[in-house]
């Protein structure tokens, strides 16, 4: 299904799977390849990526370099991959779970729904590095529950919470959630073993920090504090101050919940169903709860769930606004969920227990026909319109900035330098911000155009420039909604 869907054209494969950031992790590839440099631009230091993924791309830099339609099938391809092996993984895992007969159907059903289920294939590939990191969670999950149920194999769990890491910071979490289990369950006895985990957590986890730290000078990676400074900024433009940002707060935990119960998610609105009839099958038929599949699977990975839920919080907290994709560990357990479930329902028609399965995979891809059908974004102006602007005015030498600037950068390259700057992978352009003074480091980096939506200048004119630098409007793409469009500026100093 996924070679299937790579097949499409470019254009085709961005409206529906398309996102800028995606780019900065090719493009930052390109230059580690080609110039052994942690930059999106080849010239400014960022450490605003996940490092495991940015180094798995990094071989096939030479090919990315100036080729989008390249980099797409590349990027979609290698978390395809990735996504067959998750399932293939939780085929051992759930036999370490439900230790009875039910263990061979629950594990193919997880697999078949986290291999063919469409919203788990959208977040894999609009959160890029999303695939890898859901395939470290799994992973450290068969260690922990190794270790778990014999005292022993630490420094294999450690090595595969330190590799978490490097997939997505945020592991740190699920590493917590096992020391804590294996206290309660072994107390004084765990002590030596997590000790050695943690060592091993350091030893693998350490070099990128301090690579963070060698090119940025601060060990806290910049995607996370460009996020932190603009979503700062952004609600306290609109006047409302400190309760502003809890408002902001209040409104993306409600975004996220709804995503994850709600229509948006499919998965979960297909498991309600399911366990409304698995429930009534329990207070019919008197079903043995201790048994079920569902049960044994929330039982046993609890520190999935907690650590999953413990993580919005943190991100509210810190960048205020969560993506879909920041919550895989619950979009995992979820899966897991929806399985058990199934296979609990099926159970008790043990003579139709494949038409209940088969019921429910007729309408999983009945939802996924639905879901590639339509175009997450009305006009691919979105991504490729000031590509297109800067190609066709720009001459070529020139620098070029944006904030938006992924799918700009990867494909301007190497005719125009493309420098980004929000700071999600420019660290001196998040100093710029923080002082407030972005329009003179626009004229000291000497760039002469810049390229992006209308209102975001506008809103980082009020927010992050002084008086310095001067916009001429060049050229604009009207993108049809509600007046906004892609603009071309030239940069100069302005008078006195």
């Amino acid at each position: 299904m996924r070679i299937f869907l790579i097949s499409h054209s470019t254009d085709w494969l961005l409206q529906r799977f398309g996102s800028d950031d995606m780019f900065y992790y090719t493009q930052i590839a390109v230059h580690f390849f080609n110039d052994q440099l942690m930059s999106f631009d080849g010239v400014h230091p960022t450490t605003g990526f996940q490092p495991l993924w940015m180094l798995i791309l990094a071989p096939f830099g030479g090919l990315m370099a100036g080729a989008p339609d390249v980099t797409v099938r590349i990027v979609f391809g290698i978390s395809s991959l990735m996504s067959m092996v998750v399932g293939a993984s939780l085929i051992p895992f759930v036999h370490s779970l439900v230790p009875h007969k039910n263990a061979r159907r629950l594990a193919m059903c997880s697999a078949v729904i986290w291999v063919l289920h469409p919203k788990i294939l959208i977040l894999e590939w609009l959160g890029t590095e999303a695939s890898l990191a859901a395939l470290c969670w799994i992973w450290s999950l068969i260690a922990w529950r190794r270790v778990y149920a014999a005292n022993k194999g630490y420094v294999w769990l450690g090595l595969f919470i330190g590799i978490g890491v490097l997939a997505r910071i945020d592991h740190f979490s699920l590493g917590a959630m096992f020391g804590i289990s294996l206290l309660l369950r072994y107390r004084l006895a765990a002590v030596k073993g997590l000790a050695a985990m943690s060592l091993v957590v350091i030893m693998v986890t350490a070099p990128w920090f301090l690579a963070c730290q060698h090119a940025t000078g601060s060990i806290v990676p910049d995607s996370g504090k460009a996020k932190h400074t603009q979503a700062r900024r952004i609600v306290e433009d609109m006047g409302e101050g400190e309760l502003g940002i809890w408002l902001a707060r209040g409104r993306s935990l409600r975004s996220a919940t709804w995503f994850l119960i709600g229509s948006r998610a499919k998965v979960f609105p297909v498991s309600l169903i399911l366990a409304a009839l698995a429930a009534g099958l329990i207070l019919t038929r008197r079903v043995r709860i201790a048994s079920l599949s569902t049960v044994l699977v929330l039982k046993a990975m609890w520190p999935l769930w907690v650590s999953g839920l413990l993580l919005l919080p943190v991100y509210l907290m810190t960048i205020i606004f969560v993506q879909p994709w920041y919550l895989m560990p619950i979009v995992l357990a979820q899966t897991l969920f929806a399985a058990g479930l199934i296979v609990d329902a099926s159970n008790t028609f043990e003579s139709k227990s494949r038409i209940v399965a088969g019921a429910w995979l007729v309408v999983c891809l009945s939802l996924a026909q639905l879901e590639y059908a339509k175009p997450k974004l009305r006009d691919l102006a979105w991504i490729t319109g000031s590509t297109r602007l800067v190609q066709r005015l720009v001459p070529e030498g020139d620098v070029v900035a944006a904030f938006n600037s992924g799918y700009l950068g990867a494909a301007c390259w190497p005719r125009n330098r493309v420098v980004n700057i929000d700071g999600l992978v420019n660290h001196s352009a998040i100093r710029a911000q923080q002082g407030k003074n972005l329009d003179r480091y626009l004229l000291e980096e000497k760039i002469t155009w810049i390229a992006d939506i209308s209102s975001t200048l506008t809103l980082n004119q009020r927010l992050n420039m002084g008086s310095t630098a001067c916009f001429e409007l060049i050229d604009t793409i009207d993108l049809n909604r509600d007046g906004l469009k892609i603009c071309l500026w030239r940069v100069s100093t302005c008078p006195p």
